[in-house]
């Protein structure tokens, strides 16, 4: 006999919806998780606000199931959704939710950024060959993406969606640099960097700091990075990457085709937890240096210290298109 109407075994974990139940907050099966909100089945009520209310100004900002209760289930604690008689119904369903989390995971993009820099270099050579190099430049890049969004074109469910999306962005990078060049071809390189960024996607719209080490052994260069980053909006992240890349000539000085794999992590501060992001990236780009550039040059020699001293100061213009294509998985 059931008592008082009531019957549970803790067992099953899942409730209203197929929901699960999480006992430890306020008891036995008086709060479900719906993954975005929490729902409170004593208030009839979600806990807190929907996360993208902002885009759905005509439902109240605790709506459930898109205002439409009786019609419809809450899916995920964002928007409503239809529950079906047919069994090929779920079966969709989750196939659909299926590869739009794997074509989430998946990156492809293409770019072209017309690029400026002003550069000055002070080189010295002593009495070993051992070249050494502090530079200051000043980089002004404007850039156009083309970025494939499958994932969120199939989320949207939209035939009439883009899924390309095109974004522009305009940054002005400041680095320092110092590097050690040896007569066997090797070169060691530390960079500090601080860049800003403005783009037509404000989410995208940061300033930013980089400190990198890295090694060059003729074609192929290793880098480690570390780069702090803060959004318009008020977020912030820390990523660490390692790179390889190779870079050769194409035709002639002016131009030059490079590839860079790379793999690291991102941890990001937005407004709610901390999120982890881990990616691996593969890009090529080519390269090409308008040979119209300014360049002045002033060597001064110091016989008591067998040394030779080189100031350099140059602006360059150049234009760069690539390919991309990656993988991240959030956490």
């Amino acid at each position: 006999l059931m008592k008082e109407g009531t019957f549970s075994s803790g067992d099953y974990r899942f409730g209203f919806n197929g929901k699960a139940k999480t006992d430890e907050i306020n008891g036995d099966g008086a709060v479900y998780d719906y993954g975005y909100r929490i729902y409170e089945v004593r208030l009839g009520r979600f806990l807190s606000v929907d996360p993208i209310s902002k885009k759905f100004p005509m439902l109240t900002p605790y709506q459930y199931a898109s205002n439409t209760p009786i019609w419809a289930i809450d899916i995920d604690g964002l928007e409503g959704g239809v529950l079906s008689t047919d069994p090929m119904w779920y079966i969709e369903e989750a196939s659909l939710e299926y590869w739009t989390a794997v074509c989430n995971i998946f990156t492809v993009s293409a770019y072209k950024s017309d690029i400026i820099t002003n550069s000055t270099a002070v080189s010295t050579t002593n009495s070993n060959n051992q070249t050494t190099t502090v530079s200051n430049d000043v980089t002004l890049t404007l850039t156009t993406t083309y970025s494939v969004d499958l994932g969120g074109w199939m989320q949207n469910r939209d035939p009439s969606a883009p899924l390309v999306k095109v974004d522009q962005s305009f940054t002005t990078t400041s680095s320092q640099q110092g590097k050690t060049e040896s007569p066997n071809n090797t070169s060691k390189t530390a960079t500090a960097s601080t860049s800003a960024t403005v783009s037509t996607d404000p989410n995208k719209s940061n300033t930013s700091s980089t400190v990198s080490a890295g090694m060059k052994n003729k074609a192929v260069t290793t880098t480690l990075s570390v780069t702090t980053s803060q959004t318009a909006a008020g977020g912030s992240s820390t990523s660490a990457q390692a790179s390889q890349s190779v870079t050769v000539p194409v035709t002639n000085s002016t131009e030059s085709l490079s590839a860079k794999g790379s793999v690291g992590f991102t941890v990001a501060k937005p407004s709610t937890d901390p999120v982890v992001v881990f990616s691996a990236q593969l890009s090529a780009n080519l390269t090409y240096t308008f040979p119209n550039g300014t360049k002045s040059t002033e060597t001064k020699k110091d016989t008591k210290l067998n040394t030779s001293t080189t100031t350099t100061k140059s602006q360059t213009s150049s234009v760069q298109v690539g390919v991309s294509v990656g993988a991240k998985v959030k956490f």
